[in-house]
Formats: structure tokens, sequence, C-alpha cells
């Protein structure tokens, strides 16, 4: 249910761009939108890629535990 409503929050505001767009006669929204996409993306990125050195690590350590008794 909740991925539903992302989805229709996600789209409206596309929608509301596009049409902002429209009538301001600029593409400047969507420039925006792009924009703010990909900053989000590679901040997603980064953070995924930290949090998986630090699960490794400690499963690492857990691993070592279990096999040290």
């Amino acid at each position: 249910m909740i991925n539903i409503i992302w989805l229709i929050l996600l789209l409206a505001g596309v929608i509301m761009a596009v049409i902002s767009a429209i009538t301001a006669g600029s593409l400047e929204p969507l420039v925006q939108i792009t924009d703010a996409l990909f900053d989000s993306t590679t901040t997603a990125v980064d953070l995924a890629i930290g949090l998986i050195g630090l699960m490794a690590l400690w499963l690492g350590m857990m691993k070592l535990a279990e096999e040290s008794g």
C-alpha cells in the first residue's frame, strides 16, 4: 500500500513539473527534477557502499568469533 502512495506522489510531482514547464515556457522545472534525481542516486549509492563495507567487516568478525569457539 505504501508503494502505491509513493508512486502517486512521485507521478504527481512529475506531472506538476511538466505542467509548470509548459505554462512557464521554460524547461527549468524538468532540469531541476533531473538534477535532484541524479544527486539523490549518487547519495544513495555512496551510502550503500559504506554500509556494505561495514556489514562485511562485522560479518567477518562474527565468522571469526564463531570459528574460534
